[in-house]
């Protein structure tokens, strides 16, 4: 048996999904032809190796590497084909990664098990940690997901960028920040009230506070520092800090006017209602100035 017949297959990634000699088809069959090159030569070094060696472990830890390189290979390779434009792509991708990651550890397990004849006993089971290599596919399964969300809130962002100000999180207002009400929820969760928004539920990355430059997935600093405010913690927060919270409310709001005042004795003040809902501990609010 050729434990690397799998890299010959003729479409490492799957049938196309799109119409036939649409521009989406051709670009999804280029793609297919380069991951196809890929693994080729992925699957030509493995082999020469694989020749060479003899103990059942080092074959084992080759096979499971080239699968794994495997694996990196075909789900970047079809972020590239299917970039996730819209809800339809991106529900297709985590549909198909999803069933890539489940087919894997079943053809990986059913590898394992056998014995080829020019293998003597003990197998292969003997030297294969199941739980470990079940680790290890999940870990790649969350990095594959965070590679794709990553390019979701990238063409997401594209997008709004391009977008007219009317599809901005809240067109220009015609309101001053007195009229606007922000509540914590939670953590990482607020309703917002303004004369032409009544009660938006939102999250930090929804208002713009995420942190992107480590892949999201956490508020920034800014965001801290408005929650504590709100609970009146009143931390003492760098001026650089402050400016970033400033500058990402306003925005948010489209409001060119300072949204916080300095007070040598309170610290910073919003210029907006400020509270904690009842719900997450609250007990009032911070009036505006």
């Amino acid at each position: 048996m050729d434990l690397f017949t799998l890299f010959k297959e003729p479409r490492p990634l799957g049938a196309n999904p799109f119409p036939l000699n649409t521009p989406c088809w051709e670009k999804f069959e280029v793609f297919t032809a380069q991951t196809k090159e890929k693994l080729d030569t992925l699957w030509a070094g493995y082999q020469e190796s694989y020749n060479r060696s003899t103990p059942i472990p080092e074959r084992l830890k080759l096979i499971l590497d080239a699968r794994f390189r495997r694996l990196d290979i075909i789900t970047g390779q079809m972020l590239k084909a299917c970039p996730p434009v819209d809800e339809v792509i991106a529900a297709a991708y985590e549909e198909w990664l999803e069933n890539l990651m489940r087919s894997e550890q079943r053809d990986v397990l059913e590898l394992i098990d056998e014995k080829p004849p020019n293998e003597p006993v003990p197998s292969r089971r003997m030297y294969f940690d199941e739980s470990e290599y079940a680790r290890l596919l999940i870990f790649k399964h969350q990095e594959y997901k965070k590679t794709f969300d990553s390019d979701r809130r990238r063409v997401l962002e594209g997008a709004q960028a391009h977008s007219a100000p009317a599809d901005s999180a809240i067109a220009a207002p015609l309101f001053d920040w007195d009229k606007i009400i922000i509540t914590f929820l939670s953590d990482f969760t607020v309703r917002v009230a303004t004369p032409e928004q009544n009660k938006a539920s939102c999250n930090y990355a929804e208002m713009g506070f995420e942190d992107l430059r480590r892949g999201g997935g956490k508020p920034v600093k800014a965001w801290e520092m408005l929650r504590d405010i709100a609970s009146e913690q009143r931390h003492r927060w760098d001026k650089k800090t402050a400016q970033d919270l400033k500058k990402r409310l306003k925005a948010y709001f489209h409001i060119d006017s300072d949204p916080l005042v300095w007070n040598r004795n309170t610290g910073y003040t919003p210029r907006f209602q400020l509270r904690v809902s009842p719900s997450f501990g609250g007990h009032g609010e911070i009036s505006p100035l």
